[in-house]
Order: C-alpha cells, then sequence, then structure tokens
C-alpha cells in the first residue's frame, strides 16, 4: 500500500500571524475639508516613520503633533498632461518616475532596505506608507498609458481601448495589492464619486473615486474602509456603512459606536490622541 505523503501547510495560529497587527486603510471624503490627509499621516505619531506619497498638487496637511523629520514626502508637482496650441500632450517622464519610485518604496518595506536620497542621504524603512491621492494617481496612470502608447487620448485607440481600460485596471489594482500586502500600516486617499443609474440620474449613494472598477475593489483591498468629513467645525469618520456609503467597515473591530461616526477633531489638548489613535489605537 502506497504510503501517504503528510502536506506542511505554511499557516500560523491567529495569535502569531502578522497581518493581524498591522492596518491597511481606505479613507475616502470630499476633496477639501474632510480631513483625509490630515487622518492619513496622523498615523506617522511618535516616532514612527512615514513616506507619503503626494500626488494631488498643493499642500499637504501635516498635524501639528507629527514630527515632519519623520515623514518623507515623494510628490509629484509636475503635470503628467501639458496644454498646447490646439490641444494637450501626455507626458512620458512623470510616468516613469511615479511608477519606479513607487516600486522602490515597495521594495524597500518588502526588503527592509533604505530609501537612498540626494546627496548620499537614507531614509530607513518606514512604518507607514500613505498613497495620498489615489483619484490623481488614477489619472497620471492613464496620461502615462497615452504617452507609451504615442496617443493624445484614449479615445484615439477606438476599437483597442478596451485592451488600454484593462491595462489601466490592472496597473491601478496591482499597486493597491502590492501597497496593502506590505508588511507595515498602509493609507489610501481619494475623494468620492456618485454613482448613478443607467438613465444618467443619481442614485444617492457615494463610492471612492479610484477610477472604474477600482472604486470598489480598492476599499475592499484594504482592511479598514471610512468616509472622511466635517461637521459644525468638528471632523469625523464614518465606520459603519449605510445606505449612502455602503463600502465603509472597520475589519475586526467590535466597538464601533452606536452612531457609527468617530470625532477625529484635533483641539491641541496636552496628551490627545492623534486622529488615527481614536480609530486604532496604537
Amino acid at each position: 500500500m502506497a504510503e501517504t505523503k503528510t502536506r506542511v501547510l505554511a499557516g500560523a495560529v491567529a495569535s502569531e500571524w502578522a497581518p493581524q497587527t498591522r492596518e491597511t486603510v481606505t479613507v475616502a471624503g470630499e476633496p477639501k475639508g474632510a480631513g483625509k490627509t490630515t487622518f492619513a499621516i496622523s498615523a506617522i505619531h511618535g516616532e514612527r516613520r512615514g513616506v507619503v506619497v503626494a500626488c494631488d498638487l498643493g499642500k499637504l496637511s501635516i498635524p501639528p503633533a507629527v514630527k515632519r523629520e519623520n515623514v518623507l514626502v515623494i510628490s509629484y508637482q509636475e503635470l503628467t498632461r501639458e496644454i498646447k496650441e490646439g490641444h494637450s500632450s501626455p507626458v512620458r517622464d512623470v510616468y516613469l518616475k511615479l511608477t519606479g519610485d513607487l516600486y522602490e518604496i515597495y521594495r524597500s518595506v518588502k526588503d527592509q532596505r533604505a530609501i537612498q536620497l540626494p546627496d548620499g542621504k537614507e531614509f530607513a524603512p518606514p512604518d507607514v506608507v500613505v498613497l495620498d491621492g489615489m483619484s490623481r494617481l488614477n489619472n497620471m496612470l492613464v496620461d502615462g498609458q497615452c504617452a507609451l502608447n504615442n496617443i493624445a487620448d484614449p479615445s484615439d485607440l477606438d476599437n483597442k481601448a478596451f485592451k488600454f481600460w484593462g491595462k489601466r485596471l490592472r496597473d491601478v489594482l496591482t499597486i493597491v495589492e502590492q501597497f496593502a500586502s506590505l508588511p507595515c500600516d498602509v493609507v489610501m486617499t481619494s475623494w468620492v464619486d456618485e454613482t448613478r443609474n443607467a438613465d444618467g440620474s443619481s442614485t444617492g449613494v457615494f463610492y471612492p473615486d479610484v477610477g472604474g472598477k477600482m472604486d470598489k475593489l480598492t476599499p475592499g483591498e484594504t482592511s479598514n474602509a471610512i468616509y472622511g468629513f466635517s461637521r459644525q467645525g468638528k471632523f469625523y469618520v464614518k465606520v459603519k456603512a449605510d445606505g449612502k456609503h455602503p463600502w465603509v467597515g472597520l475589519r475586526s473591530n467590535y466597538n464601533i459606536p452606536q452612531s457609527g461616526e468617530i470625532d477625529v477633531t484635533i483641539t491641541g489638548a496636552a496628551g490627545e490622541l492623534t486622529p488615527w489613535q481614536k480609530v486604532f489605537g496604537k
């Protein structure tokens, strides 16, 4: 009788399973005044170090409790599309810089090696990675694919447009999955966009504005998905799903307030917890 070979499973008991000790978060809200970036960067508190991939143009909202010397900002103030006489054209170099930088940050955490900076400086492997501005990051990838295909707009591809959008979906999904798999806390911010019925009418339902199917896939790929908003001068995050934001929720958290909202307003009081700590307690 043939001997049955025992298969060794690569598992771990829940008390020792590493992914259970970190947080991956989608934070979405209106373009301005929702507190998205403030919440995300507040994860870099105390002596924690973090990298912020700043895709949106302009300033960053860095909370007062965060030590700026512990935050490495990789910014993309360059335009991925330039207006010229009678038309706009995508820029190839910014796309190549973006994708190369994202991969280098990913490998830094994965391999636990320092990020190399100009003048021989280094930045230690981060405890937190923030992808700030997934809505613009999607547009940057679209423009980059246009540049690589030597076209001005996806509509120029005619019957090959379906393949183009499939490639864009795969690129964004790969970025989300790569960073969500890292052994550190990861936060992705985006705007929100209202979905529409087949006739174009409003549904009253809002999803993160990441682009196409990624509007639903992004909050699904992260352990937590929250909606940031302000009301009467205070800032809140919604952590329980409702009809307007059905994608919201916290995994493995059984102490969510009945209202489904957490006040994350920064008051400046001594010893105050950061917005991140008010939600995740660390």
